[in-house]
């Protein structure tokens, strides 16, 4: 399956999931994909000499310049090697979501993909001295960002997380330290989420005992969801006083005016 492929299904999973609401076919209408940028403070004077200068592709749906609505907002986390030039380079990524507005799929949301890219192997969306900050980056620096200049519905039953690979660790550790900012979060095939690293040699296939090159392993290796292309809804996990829905989409979509 090619990355490209692999957003698609990311995406359609979004649509089917992300607020299923009854509706009748529509003439297809089309959004706006804008471009800006955010010269971050949390992403200054790294070891690796990282742009601070930082490019958001932010996709306004259909509906946003025809009306004063606010509108729910989906954080993207692009995997290594790609940027969100290339996620919206060939239109497919518009097309599938205005398909779903048109069908009556899902309503009219934002979504956000911001660059995480890195003279060295991605942000790994992680705090660090030597390639930047890019937790605080997000939370304190991007969200701001985006309610301030969209309108968007300033509420974590509003907000979500998505990525694939990489970018799914990312949305799911985002969703694990601020549950006040973010209230659901989708991953697909999210990278380190198992409960050790295992080594390609040793992964077992379809859950059974395999032996190769001399190594053998059990099933007790088998790391959650390495095995399963979709990932099954699971009920909300509670998380201090908050709680994240995992793949359980239900936003707040009431329009604040």
């Amino acid at each position: 399956m090619t990355k490209a492929n692999s957003r698609l299904i990311l995406i359609a999973s979004l649509l089917t999931t992300l607020g299923i609401l009854p509706g009748n076919a529509a003439e297809m209408k089309h959004g706006t994909v804008v471009t800006e940028h955010i010269v971050s403070e949390k992403l200054r004077d790294t070891k690796t000499g990282l742009d601070p200068n930082r490019i958001v592709k932010i996709y306004l749906p259909p509906g946003y310049g025809e009306s004063s609505k606010s509108y729910p907002v989906i954080y993207y986390f692009h995997s290594l090697n790609w940027t969100p030039e290339k996620m919206f380079a060939d239109g497919n990524l518009v097309r599938l979501m205005e398909r779903g507005f048109a069908k009556g799929v899902v309503r009219e949301f934002i979504l956000v993909a911001a660059d995480y890219s890195s003279p060295t192997l991605g942000s790994w969306f992680e705090n660090s001295t030597t390639t930047g900050h890019w937790l605080d980056f997000t939370v304190e620096e991007l969200v701001p960002f985006v309610d301030r200049h969209f309108r968007t519905i300033r509420h974590r039953d509003s907000r979500g997380l998505a990525g694939d690979f990489v970018g799914g660790y990312g949305a799911l550790k985002f969703a694990m330290l601020y549950p006040d900012l973010f209230s659901v979060v989708y991953a697909m095939h999210p990278v380190g989420t198992g409960t050790r690293v295992v080594p390609g040699h040793m992964r077992p296939i379809g859950g059974k005992s395999t032996r190769r090159a001399g190594f053998r392993t059990s099933k007790k290796t088998v790391m959650p969801g390495r095995l399963s292309p979709w990932p099954k809804p699971i009920s909300p996990t509670p998380i201090g006083r908050r709680s994240i829905a995992i793949s359980s989409w239900r936003w707040r979509t009431v329009s604040q005016r």
